[in-house]
């Protein structure tokens, strides 16, 4: 399997870096400061090796990481994520965060395996080729990663806990119950999908059953935090046919996901907008 995490890197790197003004800007906007790996990390990682857990070894031996300190980012609202850099993968993370989860190794693997998935899996490539929307995409994707760590039955010892509130919130309020925080796969959609099993579970599937599904979607993300928007296609938006370059209104989406459309006139459309109807 550590094939595979060098192949990710290594592909990244044939792809092309981003650009130094996109790193920077990404770093500026978080306040994101490199750090050398952090001391429960650290803890972890070696007992990863000693355990035969190599691939999870060799992810975090092939990250660098970034502490973020503007938390009220608009497109940071986890505690913990990775992207490509140019030529490693950089983990970036809320240090109080990793500081509660030292003491809960169940949850901090559960983490680990977690964010080495992303990059396992090339989320970031399939989300761009799929042209999903970020949230949305990240959302099914962290349903159908945790459902998979958790039938697993130890990871270098510890057996895989999902993270609570306590763990990613602190200290909670007096009454408030310390619930599951992290993503999980709804029951609506394990019925809907029983007869076709686990090769259902996938995150392009998952993503587009979101999507059709949107109580079940606004269950999964809540309400949107100020200023944010989430522009999903659904019924009335207005989506360009990549390959005819013409552009359609959607009339209908289907249960998996998939769109029934009617022609429409983009320059009215824009007008409309420019008027304010």
């Amino acid at each position: 399997m550590i094939k595979n995490l060098l192949q990710v890197i290594k592909e990244a790197e044939a792809k092309g870096p981003p650009t130094q003004a996109d790193i920077e800007q990404w770093r500026n906007s978080l306040q994101a400061k490199k750090t050398g790996i952090p001391k429960p990390i650290s803890a972890i990682k070696a007992h990863l090796w000693n355990t035969n857990e190599y691939e999870l070894y060799e992810f975090l031996d092939n990250s660098e990481f970034w502490e973020v300190q503007n938390k009220n980012a608009p497109h940071w609202d986890c505690s913990a994520g990775v992207r490509m850099g140019p030529s490693r993968i950089e983990f970036y993370y809320d240090k109080e965060f990793l500081d509660r989860l030292a003491k809960k190794p169940g949850q901090l693997i559960l983490l680990i395996a977690h964010e080495a998935s992303h990059i396992l899996r090339y989320h970031i490539d399939r989300t761009e080729a799929a042209g999903h929307k970020g949230e949305l995409a990240n959302t099914a994707q962290d349903m159908i990663i945790n459902d998979d760590i958790l039938k697993t039955e130890k990871i270098a010892g510890w057996k895989p806990e999902m993270i609570t509130r306590s763990s990613a919130f602190g200290d909670l309020k007096k009454g408030e119950k310390d619930e599951i925080a992290g993503m999980q796969i709804p029951d609506k959609f394990r019925k809907d999908f029983e007869d076709e099993g686990r090769k259902a579970y996938f995150y392009e599937n998952m993503y587009n059953w979101l999507l059709a599904n949107e109580k079940e979607r606004k269950k999964a993300e809540g309400e949107p935090g100020p200023g944010e928007e989430r522009d999903y296609f659904q019924e009335g938006s207005i989506v360009k046919v990549n390959e005819t370059g013409e552009y359609k209104k959607i009339t209908k989406v289907n249960k998996d996901g998939t769109y029934e459309t009617e022609p429409v006139d983009i320059n009215a459309e824009v007008e409309k907008v420019k008027k304010g109807s």
